[in-house]
């Protein structure tokens, strides 16, 4: 049922079904009637919230007037207001004069208030602010930029080398399909094509661009998928280890004497991690395909080593992670380092969420199980450590995987309402492109140190609780 049939509905009211009952709520509350979209679950939200569903662009909750065995929904009323939501049912029945529906009348302002009894709270405070362990207020609202001078590259492996492109200048991190199209007459470091969201992805061997192998020395490994001027190009390496934050400090030039062959005339720096660990070299996106993999230009880098690029219509590097079935994404900023999990010493009578403590180059650092916190249980093999760090403090998350990197543009980045505590561990939710059946995912925005401070409060009411028994 269209908006316009809607607005025209005057005092009628809109008659509909969820699980025995027939009810009815006045049209002029409705704004559209619609499909109910996949829905994403979040952790911690209203009672009642089924999920957030993505409709025309716009992700609202969507809401259980009563639960039923297996969701049988299948219809959504959007309710207009200031803050929209769904409300799922199982069948719209369709207008009424409102005199003579003798439907059970459906309190709206109930429902809400249900749902979303800190609304109230939350519109009595200031605008912009940001309390304790919530999200930003004030919708859209980013927090400015710290001039730490650090820079965040994304390391990868090859050839028995470590590599890395400043992560500003990658925009995914995929598995590499089978299905590539080869391109008779290509480069000889050319692998095919790719299909990518909608659109087709050139690939390229890194290892054949640098001249460290042939182009297939990479099975099948993964691809970085970087843009180069208003395209994306595939690069094929043998592995990504991770995302490596460095104080720009330690990127030194590459000595003039090194800069003949293509490999070394490729590098536009020379990274050192630091803590005994391999120098890495840190290539350009652009640099190393603007002459292919026959002669790149020798004496590119300049005293000092270049800054990576920032690009203003990119949007901000996340980094997608995996946790039980949800699909997070935290800001890249936020990230230390990425390791293989370590060894961790228990903590006696802590919640089964905090997995114990970690020693990280001789500091001992928390580590959370975002899964177990999550209420996913606790994952298996394949997991990773994201280290985060703020004020000289240290945390670790288990995560179940690291996806690579995505950029979100503000345009994406939407601010629903979940209810119960999810308002105060999310930051937001990211629609996402090639979810089924054209519908974009959902992924729950993260701050690892959001997610601490509402672990902390978790923790102080539970000793609170056990002063109080």
């Amino acid at each position: 049922m269209t908006a316009q049939a809607l607005a025209e509905a005057g005092e009628k009211v809109l008659a509909f079904v969820v699980g025995e009952r027939r009810m009815a709520v006045p049209a002029r509350q409705v704004r559209e009637v619609a499909g109910l979209p996949p829905l994403t679950r979040v952790p911690f939200g209203a009672a009642n919230l089924l999920g957030l569903g993505n409709f025309r662009g716009r992700v609202l909750p969507v809401l259980a007037l009563e639960r039923q065995a297996g969701n049988p929904c299948s219809r959504a009323l959007l309710l207009g207001g200031e803050r929209p939501v769904a409300l799922a049912v199982n069948a719209v029945l369709g207008l009424a004069e409102a005199d003579r529906a003798e439907d059970e009348r459906l309190d709206i302002d109930a429902v809400l208030a249900d749902a979303f009894p800190e609304r109230a709270r939350k519109a009595a405070a200031p605008a912009g602010t940001r309390l304790a362990g919530t999200r930003l207020a004030a919708q859209g609202a980013r927090e400015e930029p710290v001039e730490d001078e650090r820079v965040a590259l994304l390391v990868m492996d090859l050839a028995g080398q470590r590599f890395a492109l400043p992560a500003d200048q990658v925009e995914e991190v995929l598995a590499r399909t089978a299905e590539v199209a080869a391109i008779p007459g290509a480069h000889p470091s050319a692998l095919g094509a790719m299909e990518h969201r909608g659109g087709v992805v050139p690939l390229f061997s890194l290892a054949g661009l640098l001249g460290l192998g042939d182009a297939q020395s990479c099975g099948r490994g993964q691809v970085a998928v970087v843009r180069i001027g208003s395209g994306l190009v595939g690069l094929v390496v043998e592995r990504v280890r991770a995302v490596l934050p460095v104080a720009h400090s330690r990127l030194e030039p590459v000595p003039g004497v090194l800069l003949r062959g293509a490999s070394e005339a490729a590098i536009q720096a020379i990274c050192r991690p630091g803590s005994g660990e391999r120098l890495i070299g840190v290539l350009d996106a652009d640099h190393l395909l603007a002459s292919g993999a026959d002669g790149l230009a020798a004496g590119a880098v300049s005293e000092p080593a270049p800054r990576p690029r920032q690009r203003e219509d990119a949007g901000q590097p996340y980094l997608m992670l995996r946790a039980g079935r949800h699909r997070l994404a935290m800001p890249l900023g936020s990230v230390e380092s990425v390791t293989l999990p370590q060894s961790l010493a228990s903590i006696p009578d802590a919640p089964h969420w905090l997995a114990g403590m970690v020693n990280l180059r001789g500091t001992a650092v928390p580590v959370i199980d975002l899964s177990a916190r999550l209420g996913e249980g606790t994952g298996g093999a394949g997991r990773r450590l994201v280290v985060s760090r703020r004020d000289g403090d240290a945390v670790g998350l288990l995560v179940d995987r690291v996806e690579g990197l995505i950029a979100l543009s503000p345009e994406v980045i939407e601010h629903a309402d979940a209810g119960g505590e999810a308002d105060f561990t999310f930051d937001g939710y990211a629609r996402l492109p090639g979810g089924h059946g054209g519908f974009e995912r959902i992924a729950l925005l993260v701050s690892p140190w959001t997610l601490i401070d509402a672990a902390h409060l978790e923790l102080m009411a539970r000793a609170q609780g056990k002063a109080r028994a």
